[in-house]
């Protein structure tokens, strides 16, 4: 984020590729970037989030209060045998 806000929210939308559900063995992970909670704990820390599907191939990712230099992020596993077969 380039500055504090009180709801972040992240959208990928991948329903418009083809044969996108066979191109990955496990779903994606949201990952929260943010800074520690412990006092005079220093760096930024990745927690695993909990995302939502309001359809098919769409992934929607939401955090409430993130801070300036926190960051959202979607991780897709790929398996390279597995998408060649697809396509």
């Amino acid at each position: 984020m380039e500055k504090d806000t009180q709801i972040a929210r992240l959208v990928v939308d991948c329903s418009s590729i083809p044969g996108f559900e066979g191109m990955f063995p496990a779903p994606p992970k949201l990952f929260y970037r943010h800074f520690p909670e412990t006092p005079g704990a220093k760096g930024l820390v990745d927690k695993i989030l909990e995302y939502e599907n309001p359809t098919l191939n769409v992934f929607q990712g939401i955090q409430l209060k993130m801070k300036k230099n926190e960051s959202l992020r979607f991780e897709f596993s790929t398996d390279i045998d597995t998408i060649s077969n697809i396509l």
